[in-house]
């Protein structure tokens, strides 16, 4: 839409687009609302227009309560704070491995295999 998304009905209800923030990647997506913006009525929202748009969610992999810290795609999202997180076991995985990838430029005069560079680069 290059305007707001539509009214839809919703278990009889007429539905409008809240603010809504978002975070997609792909096929994984994060919503985010203000508290006092009714957030319960958008994720109803939400999930009325995947349905309206003929989507669906895989309920297994999906978390419709309101929270104010999730682990997302590998990031805390903080929305009290406003910040992304990397979670320290994975600062801790990536450090290890940029030390892997120093030794090798070391050892074999800066060629370092690719896969882990690929692993590096996440």
């Amino acid at each position: 839409w290059m305007s707001a998304p539509p009214e839809i009905e919703v278990d009889g209800e007429r539905l409008c687009s809240a603010p809504i923030r978002h975070r997609a990647f792909l096929d994984d997506f994060m919503m985010m609302y203000r508290p006092s913006s009714g957030a319960e009525r958008s994720v109803r929202y939400v999930r009325g227009l995947l349905k309206y748009l003929g989507l669906t969610a895989n309920e297994k992999k999906s978390s419709w309560e309101l929270e104010t810290r999730k682990l997302h795609l590998g990031l805390w999202v903080d929305t009290v704070r406003g910040v992304f997180e990397i979670p320290e076991e994975r600062i801790a995985r990536i450090k290890a491995c940029a030390k892997q990838v120093l030794s090798e430029v070391c050892r074999h005069a800066r060629l370092v295999p690719a896969k882990l560079v690929a692993r590096l680069a996440g």
